[in-house]
Formats: structure tokens, sequence, C-alpha cells
């Protein structure tokens, strides 16, 4: 044993380089554990904490370095001891008690009676070391032997509390698995140093080596059993492979030591060992708590497991965390939640695993349960008097979440999994989870077994792709459920999505396509017919800026009556066909007017889609708007980036450029973004020349084609690459509402006789009427 409990590295040339020191960054724990010991007025000292956390390595550390002026200090492994007359025996033999075969202790009386004279009057320290099997059998005995030797301190380590008046209990906490310096500075946590203590040099010098090696730390929850066990895995298959493994909940390489117990040479053995005196009950709690992501309240954990009675009352989760299985956590609001530790978790997982029946029970009823909270939730976000409270719950909660709509379509019930994502949309998007999601769906539709939850997916999929700028994916989405749709004769749905797949036409600049699917929902009276006819006359308004006031007040009339969702979408449409460079004024208008709704809250993508235009108008509106444009539009790709939101197809470089410029330091959440939008400067009327509405770059490669130049060409004069003139061209096209390159050349020199493009065959001019 060392005598320090610092970390001491071996030596380069030690064969038993790769085993781990006693303790590390235990100092605290060890001392006071030895001024406990030498206190007169503690007489038990109970150290208690999950498998494998370490309470015999502290408490030898601590009891033989011990300052107390103790005559002896005696030492008992009570592990294999199940029999409480076979643990004093075993305990008078450690103090030299010899006894024939046939000699019997008879009684309680005999035993006190023999322990007191071999303790005698001396001070003396007794360890009764892993004592779960026998504490609560022992009690008894213990207190009445304390009374009668003044002069003992008995201190045991056991899982299990020996549940006395007078005992004092210090629970064992599983090592820190973060550094306080942060992910900057990797393997600095205690958890990953004992890590590092065990596994081979070669797997300690990269800077991504010890980023693994922290999140096996934290997978593992900082037990030092379940590090000792990661650190021989590691040396057998790499850190990356480690890790995989332990996600997956597979078993790790059991210790290869002669020296070390049975049950610590793999975790199932650990955990198994304090599970021997659990009920049925308390078993069905900690599986159901296995499946969990995250800690749960006690209404939560109530509703989970099914229990009947207050979680206050403890009959069925006081065992649980008596044998240290349940950890029990209050926050700093003094609310209690409930989770298990990573190896307890690990292994009821395998343990539902070898049993189908049970697992389809648990499996099924938990997911079932789940799926209810969920609903709840969902319908409590829609109250602004409950929405803060079921975020909050939410934030918790979102992993469970997840394995709810992962869990309904395992279960053969693909079209409750739909229902439940599209209900929680908002969630998945504030907490991080939305592109998670799209992800699950998206591979479900490889399943066609059932068609019904297929085309129920493939919509849901279309419809965010939609709202994410995604048009080409939504095109793609819309059109497989319609074919769905369609081979069902399910008319109503063929219809209905025949509106969104027009929409989504618009986006993509195909105005034609489009009109033949906004016609072919409005005339069969779909779901969304009006929708559909507000679009269809939309497109049948004159170009931008031969457009009246009293074109949009019509319209605004009948949007107006529309869900709060096709609302906003309309109203964001609507202001997309007023970009460009005479009409960027009347854009923004309109793209604050959004903002502005009182309904934009819970509605993120519409928000999104509202800035996203914000900058699009200060872009159109001149060079001398172009910083607060790339500001806006800068904040608003890190916002879709923080929250895993796709990015739309059609984003430019001038876009990514901007949001490369924003300094972390700057970055502002969605509420400080949308006022910064609303409170930007107006932008005039009409801009005195449309080459106002073009950034620096644009303005040259205007130029340059003006006079003549290929894009070839104009790459080598300005040292670029060819594809970043295309892409700035189709920029300068799409705000000087120019078709082609002659028309480019034209506008830059001056020449206002050009006659205007038609308007259905020029995809720019319908793209800004619906775009």
């Amino acid at each position: 044993m060392l005598s320090s409990t610092c970390l001491q590295w071996p030596g380069a040339g030690d064969i038993d380089s790769f085993r781990h020191p006693a303790l590390v960054e235990r100092d605290r724990e060890v001392e006071e554990i030895r001024n406990l010991v030498e206190d007169p007025r503690v007489r038990l000292l109970t150290l208690t904490g999950p498998a494998g956390v370490g309470k015999s390595r502290l408490a030898q550390e601590a009891l033989s370095h011990s300052r107390s002026a103790a005559a002896r200090s005696i030492a008992v492994d009570l592990a294999d001891i199940a029999d409480p007359e076979d643990a004093w025996r075993c305990v008078l033999a450690a103090f030299g008690e010899r006894f024939d075969d046939g000699y019997q202790i008879a009684g309680p009386t005999m035993i006190l009676d023999a322990l007191q004279a071999a303790i005698g009057s001396s001070r003396t320290v007794l360890l009764l070391d892993n004592c779960d099997p026998v504490a609560r059998k022992i009690a008894r005995e213990v207190s009445l032997l304390l009374r009668r030797c003044p002069n003992l301190l008995l201190v045991a380590t056991s899982r299990v509390v020996l549940n006395l008046q007078r005992e004092y209990v210090l629970s064992v906490r599983p090592l820190r698995t973060r550094s306080d310096s942060g992910p900057s500075r990797p393997a600095l946590s205690a958890a990953t140093q004992l890590l590092l203590a065990g596994i081979d040099s070669s797997y300690r010098g990269s800077a991504a080596n010890l980023l693994v090696l922290d999140e096996i730390a934290h997978e593992v929850d900082g037990v030092p059993l379940a590090l000792e066990l990661a650190a021989v895995t590691i040396n057998r298959i790499g850190p990356a492979a480690a890790l995989r493994l332990i996600r997956t909940g597979a078993g790790m390489t059991p210790l290869p030591y002669a020296d070390i117990p049975a049950r610590h040479r793999c975790t199932d053995d650990a955990v198994a060992w304090g599970l021997r005196d659990l009920d049925a009950r308390a078993l069905d709690v900690l599986l159901h708590l296995s499946l969990c992501e995250s800690a749960v309240d006690p209404d939560t954990l109530a509703t989970l497991a099914g229990l009947d009675e207050s979680v206050g009352g403890a009959t069925t989760l006081t065992p649980l965390i008596e044998h240290s299985l349940l950890r029990r956590v209050v926050s700093d609001a003094g609310s209690p939640s409930y989770e298990l530790i990573g190896i307890v978790r690990a292994y009821c997982r395998r343990l539902l695993e070898s049993d189908r029946v049970r697992r389809e029970r648990i499996r099924r009823e938990h997911v079932d349960r789940w799926h209810e909270l969920a609903r709840r939730m969902a319908h409590d976000l829609a109250r602004p008097d409950l929405r803060e409270t079921a975020l909050t719950l939410a934030e918790r909660h979102v992993g469970d979440f997840r394995a709810t709509v992962a869990g309904l379509i395992e279960m053969g019930q693909p079209q409750r999994a739909v229902e439940l994502a599209a209900s929680l949309e908002e969630v998945w998007i504030r907490f991080g989870r939305f592109t998670a999601i799209e992800s699950l769906l998206t591979d479900h539709l490889g399943d066609r077994s059932n068609p019904e939850s297929m085309s129920g997916a493939l919509e849901l999929l279309g419809d965010w792709a939609l709202r994410t700028g995604r048009p080409q994916r939504a095109i793609d989405m819309f059109t497989r459920a319609a074919t769905e749709y369609r081979r069902r004769a399910d008319a109503e749905s063929e219809h209905r999505i025949a509106a969104r797949l027009g929409l989504a036409h618009l986006e993509d600049g195909r105005p034609d396509l489009a009109g033949e699917q906004l016609l072919f929902a409005r005339d069969h009276g779909a779901e969304l017919g009006e929708v559909a006819d507000i679009y269809l006359t939309a497109l049948a308004l004159p170009e931008p800026a031969g457009q009246s006031d009293g074109d949009h007040s019509r319209l605004w009339e009948r949007i107006e009556r529309l869900d709060p969702r096709d609302r906003l979408r309309a109203y964001n449409t609507l202001a997309r066909g007023q970009l460009g460079a005479e009409t960027a004024h009347r854009a923004l208008e309109l793209f604050r007017r959004v903002l502005r709704m009182p309904e934009i809250e819970g509605h993120t993508l519409e928000t999104l889609t509202a800035l996203d235009g914000c900058a699009a108008a200060y872009g159109c509106a001149g060079e001398k708007f172009g910083e607060l444009a790339a500001l806006l539009f800068g904040s608003v790709h890190r916002i879709r980036s923080a929250h895993t939101i796709p990015m739309p197809e059609d984003i430019g470089d001038d876009e990514i450029e901007a949001a490369r410029l924003i300094r972390p330091e700057t970055n502002r959440d969605l509420p400080d973004i949308v006022s910064c939008a609303l409170s930007g400067p107006h932008i005039p009327a009409c801009s005195a020349s449309p080459l106002d509405a073009l950034t620096k770059r644009q303005r040259q490669i205007a130029l340059l084609v003006a006079d003549g130049l290929t894009n070839r060409m104009i790459a080598s004069r300005l040292g670029i690459a060819e594809w970043t003139v295309i892409n700035h061209l189709r920029q300068v096209m799409a705000k000087l509402n120019c078709p082609s390159r002659l028309h480019v050349a034209l506008v830059v020199k001056g020449d206002k006789d050009l006659p205007l493009p038609d308007a259905k065959s020029s995809v720019s001019s319908n793209l800004r009427q619906i775009h």
C-alpha cells in the first residue's frame, strides 16, 4: 500500500507499470476518516457507497496511517460470510482466539463475553470490511459490544448501514469525471487521472485520446472499479473501441489479477452481490430506472414504476437507497431526484436482455408511460401559464422522450412515434435534438411493413424540410408521401399533400410546378384549399415593384384567418416575394410584422425564417447595410448550429463567411437577435441605383461581366476560384432581377429600355414573388 494518497506514476521499466496506485485524489476523504477515528465521540463509523466505489481502500489507507495512539488495529473481511455467528467467529479468530472443531458459540451473551475478553481495556480499532451480508443481522450485538468496551472504535464498510442510533455514516462518492478547467484541458479530472494510471503509455499522448478517456470516465460515473476494468479493456482494444463497447452496454474485460476478490473482477459480479436481498418489486423499479436517460423526480418515478405509495413513504425505494443502488440527488431548490450510477444501469440492462419475457413487459410499460408523460407535457407547452414548467421538464427528459420515439418504432407502433415527434417539435429544436429525431424517422422509412406510418413520417419530414429552407428534400418527401396516399386511394390526404408540395416547388423556384399542385389542392376542396388559393393569388400579382398596398391588404385579410403556423408561413412567403433592390424596404417591414406577432413564441422555425428575411432585406438594400446584414446572417447561422437545425440548401458563401466572422463573445440568444432585427434602421423606399444592393465583390464581378469577361477570366483577374465567381454571379442576377449575363451587362451600363422577361418564363422573377 502506498504511503501517500497522491498519484504516483510508476517507473518506465517497472513490469507492474500498468497497475493502479491505491488511491487518486482521495486526500480529503482519508483526512476526514482519520479525524473521525481520533474523535472520542465517534464509536461507530460506517463507510457506505455503491459497489466498487473504493470503501475498503479508503478505510485501509486511513487506518494504516492513523495518527491515533491505538494499541492495535484489527481488520476482518466478512464478504463471504452470511451467518452472523460465523461472522463473530471470524472476528474472534482475528483477535487470536482459536476453537476446537466441536466448539460452538452459544448465543449473544457468550459472543459478547468472548469479544470483551479478547478486546480488553486497551484502545482498539476493529474494521469490519465488506460486512454487507450480515450488517443488519449483527447490528444489535455491535451496539451491546460498544457499550461493554468503552475503548473500542468499530469501523464498517458496507453498502447498507447498520441503522444504529449513534452510528456515524460517511458516504463515499465516485471520483469527479469533469475537470474544473473544462474540455479545453482534457484528462485533468480525478477519474481520468486514475484511468491514465492504468493504461499503456501509447494511449496517453494525443489530445484526441485524452478526450476519449474523459468520455469513458464520465460513462462509468467515476467508479474506481469500473475505471480499472476500463483500463484493462483499453489496453486490449484501444480507447475509441472501449468507449463504443461501454456505450453499447457490453461487459468490459475482467480484471486478471490473482489478488482481486472474485466479486471485484467485473462490475456485474460487484452489483449482483448487492442485489441478493431485494424483492421482485424493488428489482422492477431498478429495471425501469435503468431504461431512463436522466434522473427522475419522485412523481415521474412513481408513474414510470407504477408505484401506488407515496415516494416519501419509501417502502419500495428505501431498500434501493439503503443498498447504495439508487442515488438520491437534491437540487439547490431542495427538489429530490433519483438515478442509477453507470455500472448499476449497465448491469440492469444486461439483466433485461437475458430475460425476454421480463424485457418485453418492462419496455412496453416504460415506453407507454413515458409516452403519456410526453403527451401531457406537449399539452402544457401550448398553455402560457404552464409553458415554463413544461420546458423545465422537457430539458431534463429530452433524452427520454427521444428514446420513447425510438421505442415506439421498435415496438411496431410507428404511427404513435410520428405523432409524438410532431407534437414535441419545439422540444427537439430548443434542446438540440432536431437532427437526431430527423435521422431516427428517416431510418424508419426503410421499413415498408407499415405504409400508413411511413407516409406520416414522410409528410412530417417534408414539412420540417420545407420550414428549414430545404425545398428539394421537401419535394422528395412530399412526392413519396403522395405516391403512398395514391396507392392506398386516400384522396383526402393526397389533396392535402398537394398543397404542401406546391409550396415546396415555390421555394425551389418552380412556379409552374407549384401552380399545378396548388390548383389541384384548391379545386378538390383539400384541407389546405384556402392556403393554396392564397398562394395562387400571390402568384398572380404583378412584379413586386408594381404591386400596390391594396393588393397586400386583401391578402392580409385572408391570411389573418389561417391557423398560427400557416399564418406565419404565409406572411414570410409574402415578404420573401418582396426581396429585391427596389422593394427591400417593404420586405423588411413584412418580416418585422412576423417577428412582432404574439404567436411567434413557440414557432422557432418561422422565427428563424423571418430573421433570415430581415438579413436578406438589408443585404438587398446596399452596402451601407452590409454590416447589419452580416451580423443577422451570422447570428442565425450560429443559432441553427447550436440547436442542430439543418442549414438551408441555398445558403451562400456570404452567409457562411458572415457566420465565421461573428466572434464567440458576441453570440446572442434568439430573443436578442429578434430585438436586434426589430431595432435596426429602416430601409429607404428605393435605392438610388440597382447596383447599391451588391456587395463590393459582387459589384466587381458585375462590372467585369459588363466588360465581356467569362467566368474563368473573372476568376483569374480577381484571384478566386471559378465556382466562387459562379455563386456570386447567381446572387448578382437575383438581386438585379436579371435572368441572364446580358441583362446584368445592360443594367450595369444603364440601359433603361431593356424589356423585362416574361413573368411565367423567368424563374428569378417568380421566385421573387413567392420565394
